[in-house]
């Protein structure tokens, strides 16, 4: 797995897990801060660790990871497995990368280096989360400077920018706040994970979030991206500070 982060799913991400019960997009590994993570990218059925239901968790060398029917044993090391040939060996950080393709209980995985951008357009959770409650992951990090200048709107030309992990998007104790009321009061959330993966998440708003003119549950954010939410537009720019 690619220490910088490896995304797990149905449809998108490094591993595809052939398993209806997974989302699109389900969740994310990554090694931040000394330790291996695991965090819910805002799924349908949840992520388990260990048997238990978790939203982010760190994980051991032998932790039980389950995403909908399929299972898998998260292991740290080079080493031959040992006896059970399906378990996926994770490589020490941080050169490790994918490098073989395996079969889990109940789904083919196909795991590849992360080298370029995942595909952005489209609604790609299906269908949103049970639960819509903004998950942080363990460790914040952030590594992007990420400026919202208002494109449409009421505050047209307003720009904000922010060197934070997470930023929320809505009309009341958000990150960034509009008086636009087609906009929920918890509308969507931008998560920065790495120097190359943004993601914007809708939060079950009611009138939905708009990446490029798409309507979109979860999507992966480019420099110079187009945000519209209710009346209200936003054009993203990503930079290294």
């Amino acid at each position: 797995m690619n220490a910088t982060g490896t995304v797990l799913g149905r449809l998108l991400g490094d591993v595809k897990l052939d398993d209806r019960e997974v989302s699109a997009v389900h969740a994310l590994i990554s090694f931040t801060d000394g330790v291996w993570q695991v965090v819910d990218l805002g799924s349908t059925n949840g992520i388990y660790v260990d048997g238990r239901l978790t939203i982010s968790d760190v994980l051991a060398n032998g932790s039980k990871v389950k995403l909908g029917r399929t299972e898998f044993q998260f292991r740290i090391g080079v080493a031959e497995p040992e006896g059970d040939a399906t378990s996926p060996m994770i490589p020490k950080p941080p050169e490790g990368r994918p490098e073989t393709t395996r079969s889990l209980p109940g789904a083919a995985v196909n795991a590849r280096a992360q080298t370029q951008r995942m595909p952005r357009t489209g609604d790609i959770s299906d269908p949103p989360p049970v639960e819509a409650v903004p998950w942080a992951s363990a460790t914040p990090h952030p590594r992007l400077l990420v400026s919202l200048t208002v494109a449409a709107g009421p505050e047209q030309g307003t720009q904000r920018q922010f060197f934070q992990e997470q930023i929320v998007i809505g009309r009341r104790s958000v990150d960034f706040v509009t008086d636009d009321e087609q906009v929920s009061r918890r509308h969507a959330v931008i998560e920065v994970f790495s120097e190359d993966q943004v993601l914007v998440r809708d939060l079950e708003s009611t009138n939905g979030t708009f990446l490029n003119g798409h309507r979109v549950t979860s999507a992966w954010l480019n420099d110079g991206d187009r945000l519209s939410l209710g009346s209200f537009a936003l054009i993203v720019a990503i930079e290294r500070p």
